[in-house]
């Protein structure tokens, strides 16, 4: 909330998307502040396994579907393990240079 909240008052007239995995969703009514949420960003859903649908107003990421959780990419990152072919190439480098997860 606090990320979006900021980008939003950098850029007010900025697009954002908030992506969290399928298998999230049913969580978001119970974070904080969900209603301002869904006004600053656009929730997008990426296809868990076994994960359901897209409840109404929230959006599909087309992409293939990967059995792997945020959790495990930082967990995997913190090792030092590589993330290549787990992430897009774009978020690689930036995760890389900015030494996120370490």
């Amino acid at each position: 909330m606090e990320t979006l909240s900021a980008l939003h008052s950098e850029r007010p007239d900025g697009e954002y998307f908030l992506i969290i995995g399928a298998d999230t969703v049913a969580d978001l009514p119970h974070w904080r502040e969900p209603a301002r949420i869904r006004e600053l960003a656009t929730v997008v859903l990426a296809a868990r396994p076994g994960a359901p649908n897209a409840p109404a107003g929230v959006r599909m990421l087309d992409s293939p579907l990967m059995d792997i959780s945020a959790r495990e990419l930082r967990a995997r990152a913190a090792r030092g393990r590589s993330l290549r072919y787990l992430v897009p190439e774009a978020a690689l480098r930036y995760i890389e240079e900015h030494r996120l997860y370490r």
